[in-house]
């Protein structure tokens, strides 16, 4: 009878470890699905926030606020080819083609010295012929 009684309780010790075991193997399972899916929500984010529309407005206000303080297109005024293209003594072409960020003066040099009104741009001393 002892040798059966070893045997149960060996057999009882073996189904109690099986059963561990496969709790753990369970449990380990839930935990990859868990990690799996929070990875997988953080490329969704990811993507998300990649394929959101670009917010213009915010921009344009930081680039107002770096630029706060300066008279808005004096760049163009005090650029060579500028000079060259308002010299009418100059030879060279008649069309002055004019690139730059929004917001950086372009039309407001455009009125300054290409509309009547905005002539008076040369008088106050913004334009100087070269």
């Amino acid at each position: 009878m002892l040798e059966s009684e070893k045997s149960t309780a060996t057999l009882y010790e073996i189904q109690n470890l099986r059963e561990g075991i496969n709790m753990l193997q369970q449990e380990s399972g839930r935990q990859a699905a868990r990690e799996e899916l929070d990875q997988h929500k953080r490329r969704l984010a990811e993507i998300r926030e990649k394929i959101q529309a670009p917010n213009y407005k915010a921009d344009q206000e930081f680039s107002s606020e770096i630029r706060h303080g300066r008279q808005f297109g004096a760049w163009f005024f005090q650029h060579d080819a500028f000079h060259s293209w308002y010299d009418r003594h100059s030879p060279g072409s008649t069309t002055l083609y004019v690139h730059g960020k929004p917001g950086a003066g372009k039309q407001l040099a455009h009125f300054w010295c290409c509309t009547p009104a905005g002539r008076a741009a040369e008088c106050i001393g913004l334009i100087t012929d070269t």
